[in-house]
């Protein structure tokens, strides 16, 4: 789920996404996350916009939630729009201290308009 708020030039935007994950041989190890973004951004210009965002991961190992596995993760993002295509690169680290976690992460988006 994706919402966003224009407000002039500052957006306001919030993504909720859950997901399945399966790793490790013959994909036995399984666990869902839920994960909330949320993000400010400010519209430099039609092209470009620079802001922030916070990523709040909820872990659940074989789908349960007997090891209350929380992660947050801060940062600043950029977007870049040209024609019908845009980037957007966000670089976040962890403000949570989670064993076995990244301390540092870049997702990158890339869409095209059609």
């Amino acid at each position: 789920m994706i919402a966003q708020k224009d407000l002039g030039p500052l957006i306001l935007a919030y993504n909720a996404t859950l997901e399945a994950v399966w790793e490790g041989a013959g994909l036995q190890n399984r666990r869902g996350e839920f994960q909330q973004v949320f993000g400010v951004s400010y519209e430099i210009s039609q092209r470009v916009s620079v802001g922030g965002e916070m990523l709040q991961e909820f872990v659940f190992p074989e789908w349960r939630d007997s090891e209350h596995i929380r992660n947050v993760f801060v940062g600043p993002n950029v977007w870049f729009r040209h024609q019908t295509w845009f980037v957007t690169l966000t670089a976040l680290a962890q403000a949570t201290d989670t064993p076995d976690e990244a301390d540092f992460q870049m997702p990158t988006i890339f869409g095209i308009g059609f």
